[in-house]
């Protein structure tokens, strides 16, 4: 197993409630680099699967990095949200970070499950829910972020403004250049 799913914050313990939310945002960057770490560490081991070395103990150690990014993922997410309303850069630079952390997450774990597809072996070490999991903590917090920044200074009788819809023409490659942030 890589050494990745050591982390800290991987631990159970640490993940369930809310003990993050005191430590400030020192804390939620050592939690999205634990999500990163665990991130890298899933990816690892699923480049192992359908090789030579695919084995019941791969499978397990793919499990145990599969719930350890989730349960780095809560955590992140559990720190993150009480720091909303700080429009620091260096919030916004962890949030953004936090959830490109996650879509990978998201698109690693889809990978795994293919290829537990297609090379069957045991009991499934990535399942549906923990996919469906993540996705939904993506979800809310890109949702809180959103609603928060289109009302920053605002009323809360005015309404949230639509996001602006891509054109046909644009591509992921100009996003960036797009955005109006300074790291962009």
């Amino acid at each position: 197993m890589s050494s990745h799913t050591q982390g800290e914050y991987s631990k159970p313990w640490t993940t369930r409630g809310t003990s993050h939310i005191g430590r400030g945002l020192s804390a939620v960057r050592k939690l999205v680099f634990e999500c990163s770490s665990q991130l890298c560490a899933l990816h690892d081991e699923a480049n192992t699967a359908g090789t030579s070395q695919d084995g019941l103990q791969m499978r397990k150690n793919l499990f145990s990095c599969s719930r350890a990014c989730v349960g780095a993922c809560e955590a992140a997410k559990n720190a993150m949200v009480p720091h909303l309303r700080q429009e620091g850069g260096d919030f916004t630079r962890q949030a953004s970070y936090f959830i490109c952390c996650a879509s990978e997450m998201v698109k690693e774990m889809r990978r795994c499950e293919t290829l537990e597809n297609s090379f069957p072996l045991g009991e499934r070490a990535i399942n549906a829910e923990q996919i469906t999991q993540i996705e939904e903590m993506l979800d809310t917090l890109e949702n809180l972020i959103t609603v928060h920044f289109n009302t920053a200074g605002s009323s809360p009788a005015e309404r949230v403004a639509p996001r602006p819809r891509r054109l046909a023409n644009c591509r992921i490659s100009c996003a960036c250049t797009k955005l109006k942030t300074s790291y962009a």
